[in-house]
């Protein structure tokens, strides 16, 4: 739950979150993943004056959504041959997935296809990097957006891996089977898909872009069960409202404020 001051309104955020990831091997050389998340934000404020105080009729955040079913699937490649180290391991990787952030009244709009395609190196038991391109349609639902996506893993010892989260990176340590703790510093974005509203453009958008601070501990309850308490500082944070065409129609800052978060993951 991460408060922040913007002007004279403190903001506040109240997020639970249910995932569940399931690994399925084909083969040897194949196996696929499906992910799903769904996520319910509740926005608070507290203070005097508007959160945009030069829109007037900006409308202040209450409950929005997330949720996400993708599907992802990798092909290794270089089963008889290797360039850099005979323990190498060489992967096509893709994915599909259908993802949708709303407030109530405008799901319809806010329902996003997408899908990636890129390459992955392996070291087994050491090293993991991806890099991929992605390729969904715009939340405003009238053009295609293409970016690129990556990821690492570094696992410097049998204890102790650097990964990457977000636009950031975190660093975890394991001292016993069921516990682990971790650091982190990264760039946290949300995006919604407004309803229509007849006082501002059709298809407005609410974006909270934070950079995070924090830390934490993992315990895992079961084989398929972790729970994750979180805690640190959010030390930058903007709020926006845009248009669909993304004109700019008022932002503010925030200022630095503690946050707390506990997650729950479901891996069967």
């Amino acid at each position: 739950a991460p408060p922040a001051d913007v002007g004279d309104v403190d903001l506040g955020l109240i997020r639970s979150e249910l995932r569940v990831r399931a690994r399925l091997p084909v083969n040897d050389t194949a196996s696929i993943q499906v992910t799903g998340d769904f996520r319910a934000s509740h926005y608070d404020t507290d203070g005097r004056g508007s959160l945009f105080a030069d829109c007037a009729d900006c409308p202040t955040p209450g409950n929005l959504y997330s949720a996400l079913l993708a599907v992802q699937a990798g092909y290794l490649l270089n089963r008889e041959w290797h360039f850099l180290r005979d323990d190498e391991q060489w992967a096509i990787l893709g994915a599909f997935y259908g993802r949708a952030r709303w407030e109530p009244g405008a799901f319809d709009d806010a329902v996003t296809p997408g899908l990636s395609i890129g390459l992955g190196y392996q070291l087994p038991g050491k090293l993991r990097i991806a890099l991929a391109a992605r390729i969904e349609r715009a939340l405003d639902g009238d053009g295609i957006k293409v970016g690129p996506t990556g990821y690492l893993r570094w696992d410097i010892t049998r204890k102790t891996r650097l990964r990457s989260r977000g636009l950031g990176l975190q660093l975890e340590h394991r001292p016993g089977s069921r516990v682990e703790v971790f650091g982190a510093v990264f760039q946290s974005s949300d995006r919604f898909r407004l309803d229509d509203r007849p006082e501002l453009s059709s298809g407005p958008t609410f974006t909270d872009r934070q950079v995070i601070v924090g830390g934490g501990l993992v315990f895992k309850i079961a084989r398929e069960f972790r729970v994750t308490f979180e805690t640190g500082a959010i030390v930058d944070r903007r709020v926006s409202i845009d248009t669909r065409d993304d004109d700019r129609i008022d932002s503010a800052d925030g200022d630095v404020s503690p946050y707390f978060a506990l997650r729950g993951e479901f891996r069967p």
